[in-house]
């Protein structure tokens, strides 16, 4: 019988679990965050009008421990509060413009996003790894919608810092503390140092098919900045019950209940990446990953259900390798989006 050894991070002290103990506990963690997640859908809809909502929070949680890994991108959050006073924001001079007969969506939004080298129990610098890196980004986002040219256009400016501030280590060894299977990770000290982070964002997305029940679309994308610099091109697909994409975020529009599948994939080039450089205003970094591969594919598929005001989504996203050396890699996400 496979079995794994845990250290607890306090006593020092080890123990050894069988392999099915250990899947048992991933299982009803993802069970516990599904509750409240069903519990807070059924809360929201107790008072729910159906319309559109004036003000939209959108919160996704991504992490790769549901594969039982612990490198990369290993721990995502995005926070988008779509509302109205975000229409008054000084950046909107800078983002896409839009025609009168658009429906135009402001948000604040929030990211966080934490990387580490694949072996955490040791405090050396791994230089052919990927870096222990954070950064946190505060933006300003508009989305434009045409539904009758089915066209979806989203702008965003960001502003952040990159490095120790963004308090990735934080974060990570404070979520290890909790799961009794994790311990704090050791190189911390070694991360990508202290950068301004600044991005400016834009989408263009086309409705091909929309039916009733089966939609496709094309999109390309474009980030320019710190931490990243790239442009993408995919397909987006899904199939069920639903609003119709291009309406709006989707909440409160037509339909009571949504349930569908659906799919992305995108080919991605890769000209700048911080979280494998170092940033564009700091020379003092430990790494400098030199092989990193500029063309990167990527997919994102999972479930979503929707009643009235209240939506929620379970997903796994995988990426392809990203360096020499490096592998595939894959993690699954949470997201909930409800309208007050």
């Amino acid at each position: 019988m496979k079995k794994v050894t845990i250290t607890c991070f306090r006593s020092g002290k080890r123990s050894v679990y069988p392999y099915r103990i250990i899947n048992h506990i991933k299982f009803n963690t993802m069970k516990k965050i599904f509750i409240l997640l069903f519990a807070f859908f059924l809360l929201i809809n107790v008072t729910a009008q159906n319309k559109v909502p004036e003000t939209i929070v959108d919160f996704k949680f991504s992490n790769d421990f549901v594969f039982g890994t612990d490198q990369y991108f290993t721990n995502g959050l995005q926070l988008r509060v779509y509302a109205n006073f975000m229409s008054k924001s000084p950046a909107n001079y800078i983002l896409l413009p839009n025609s009168l007969d658009e429906s135009i969506f402001y948000a604040l939004t929030i990211t966080h996003n934490i990387y580490t080298p694949t072996n955490l129990d040791t405090p050396l610098v791994q230089y052919h790894d990927e870096p222990y890196a954070a950064y946190l980004l505060i933006g300003s986002r508009k989305e434009s919608y045409k539904l009758s040219k089915k066209l979806k256009k989203v702008s965003e400016f960001q502003l952040g810092i990159l490095g120790p501030y963004a308090g990735g280590g934080f974060v990570q060894n404070t979520i290890h503390r909790l799961l009794p299977t994790t311990e704090p990770a050791q190189g911390w000290e070694n991360q990508v140092a202290n950068d301004l982070a600044i991005q400016y964002l834009i989408s263009i997305e086309k409705g091909l098919i929309n039916r009733d029940n089966f939609e496709m679309n094309v999109f390309v994308s474009g980030i320019v900045g710190n931490p990243h610099t790239e442009i993408s091109s995919g397909m987006y697909i899904r199939a069920g019950l639903f609003e119709d994409y291009f309406e709006g975020p989707g909440l409160g529009y037509n339909k009571n209940l949504q349930l569908y599948i659906f799919g992305k994939g995108e080919i991605t080039y890769v000209m700048y990446n911080a979280v494998l450089k170092g940033g564009l205003f700091h020379d003092g970094n430990l790494y400098n990953i030199g092989h990193n591969h500029h063309f990167l594919g990527h997919t994102d598929f999972g479930i979503a259900i929707g009643y009235k005001r209240v939506r929620i989504e379970v997903g796994e996203e995988i990426l392809s390798s990203q360096f020499v050396g490096a592998s595939t890699h894959l993690w699954g996400y949470a997201r909930i989006t409800f309208g007050i």
